[in-house]
């Protein structure tokens, strides 16, 4: 299976279409420190360009059976308003709706938060599909349903040209938070006393120890916003916050997947907090094709 990745952000999808033996073919972003972790991890072609620049000839010579697309999630939120598709950030977008009537490509599938679900954005791609003749499948999911420790509600949308979507029946891929957490952590991870304080009634944390425990959603504003941008861990010093690679962990990637040493920590949560769920984007995929060469383990090497 070839895939087209677009907002290809750190390269989730690509982490996720490796573990079902699907190969990207070709990524696009405009981030360029994005694009620095994608690079780190990947050597097949990426391109670091606006979305509204790449000609249809060009998607086309990618002869990619599956479009995969994470377009940005803040037109539809509070915190960006919720200005649909009077936020100009919808417009690559819509040149992606225009390339799709053109080009047809067999399958499209996309992720966004819940609120898209009911966006203008989600009525004019359903009014596309129905259009072209695919067939399509909705859903929301929570990695939590998978056993994953980590909250991260998102919309996705599956659609076909070859065959109806078909969701099985999800694997619990899940493990514990100890598992994700690193043994040793800078001191510098801890809260002040003065954000401890003030936000103690507001902030969310869990025990490493918890074989329950379940961290709240990481977002991009993790480690700049003390409140609704994630969780702490409770330690013996305090509480601290999770390290980067500890959220990746989180998210389901790879051991083997690594983030630059010369991106910032701020800079990496940033990143992470705008990244997939590795696990349920697995999950969804299949629901176009089943594969049987999963494999979620955290050490495989890359081929």
């Amino acid at each position: 299976m070839r895939c087209l990745e677009f907002y290809s952000g750190i390269g989730g999808f690509a982490v996720a279409a490796r573990q079902i033996g699907w190969e990207v073919c070709l990524a696009i972003d405009i981030d360029q420190l994005a694009a620095q972790v994608y690079r780190h991890n990947f050597d097949h072609v990426h391109e670091i360009r606006t979305i509204d620049s790449v000609s249809a000839d060009k998607l086309a010579s990618a002869n990619a059976d599956l479009w995969w697309m994470s377009p940005p999630c803040q037109p539809f939120t509070r915190r960006g308003n919720e200005l649909d598709l009077g936020d100009s950030r919808t417009e690559s977008f819509l040149t992606l709706l225009n390339h799709l009537g053109e080009l047809q490509p067999n399958m499209l599938a996309l992720e966004n938060v819940p609120e898209f679900r009911s966006s203008l954005a989600a009525k004019k791609l359903r009014r596309a599909l129905l259009k072209l003749g695919y067939r399509w499948h909705e859903i929301e999911i929570c990695p939590t349903e998978l056993g994953l420790p980590n909250r991260r509600r998102r919309f996705y949308l599956v659609a076909s040209r070859l065959a109806e979507p078909n969701f099985i029946e999800a694997v619990q891929t899940g493990f514990t938070l100890r598992s994700a957490l690193d043994v040793q952590t800078p001191g510098d991870l801890l809260l002040t006393d003065t954000v401890a304080t003030d936000y103690h009634t507001a902030l969310h944390w869990v025990r490493g120890d918890d074989p329950k425990a379940i961290t709240s959603c990481f977002t991009s504003a993790y480690g700049k916003s003390p409140i609704r941008s994630g969780s702490y861990v409770l330690t013996d010093n305090g509480l601290r916050h999770f390290a980067p690679q500890e959220i990746l962990r989180l998210l389901g990637f790879p051991r083997w997947f690594e983030l630059p040493s010369d991106i910032s920590r701020k800079a990496a949560w940033k990143l992470v907090g705008n990244s997939l769920s590795i696990p349920v984007v697995v999950h969804v995929l299949q629901s176009l094709g089943r594969n049987d060469r999963v494999s979620a383990a955290y050490d495989e090497k890359p081929i």
